[in-house]
């Protein structure tokens, strides 16, 4: 994850600090929005001198923005802080498909088994309700099957309740979101056909109960499964203790 590491004058506004450095050697500028250096893989940057970037574009330099003002001083976006307390990166979020129209809502499109778009979820970030119901859906997630399948070699996939604790358990194991509290019977069955034997639900602490039933329901099929418990959302916290809970 690039981290900001100082304020510098943006050579294409000429703004003596507005333009923010990171570690890796990128930069972006609040001002006029100028943005260089290293860019996520497999996505373009956007052309400072034309504009052009798109959707893509929008979204980088809005989780830029979040990023970096969780990593300074002002930490008053709900969706800056829980990236920064997740520690999740920016092209983590990009290659799982994020949007973002604000600092507080994060976007995600989920496709099918068989990948075809059947719903896009918003999620409210911002601790002031007046802005918005905390979920919108757009479409159902009753067909989305959310798998970021990057351990070939494991037969284990991580069952957890939302996609950023999806994406951070992906960093040591294959993860699934449920999207919720419940997996249908089908996804688990989909998941057993793409090879996974060995299931574990990672839900909050508060839902044991539903953590057990995708349990019961997994091993009702010939999948071995144990749920897990702890005190905080599997994105708070690190590799190494994640890879603790697993065993």
């Amino acid at each position: 994850m690039a981290r900001f590491t100082r304020h510098e004058g943006c050579k294409k506004c000429g703004s003596r600090d507005n333009f923010a450095r990171y570690d890796d050697g990128s930069g972006f500028c609040f001002g006029c929005h100028y943005y260089e250096g290293r860019n996520a893989e497999g996505f373009k940057p956007p052309d400072s001198s034309t504009g052009s970037g798109g959707d893509v574009e929008e979204c980088e330099q809005t989780l830029q923005r979040a990023i970096a003002q969780a990593e300074s001083l002002s930490m008053g976006h709900g969706l800056s802080t829980v990236l920064a307390k997740s520690n999740l990166s920016i092209p983590e979020l990009l290659s799982a498909g994020a949007k973002s129209k604000g600092h507080d809502t994060l976007c995600f499109i989920y496709h099918t088994v068989e990948g075809v778009p059947c719903c896009i979820q918003s999620r409210n970030y911002s601790s002031d309700r007046k802005t918005g119901p905390k979920y919108f859906n757009v479409g159902s997630t009753e067909y989305a099957f959310p798998l970021y399948h990057k351990h070939p070699d494991s037969h284990t996939v991580v069952i957890t309740e939302d996609t950023l604790s999806a994406l951070k358990v992906a960093r040591v194991e294959n993860s699934f979101s449920a999207l919720g509290t419940n997996v249908q019977k089908n996804k688990l069955i989909s998941l057993q056909r793409k090879g996974f034997t060995n299931v574990l639900v990672w839900l909050d602490k508060d839902k044991w109960r539903e953590g057990r039933e995708i349990c019961e329901k997994a091993m009702w099929i010939g999948m071995s499964a144990r749920a897990i418990i702890t005190d905080d959302d599997p994105k708070y916290y690190d590799e190494e203790t994640i890879k603790r809970y697993l065993k």
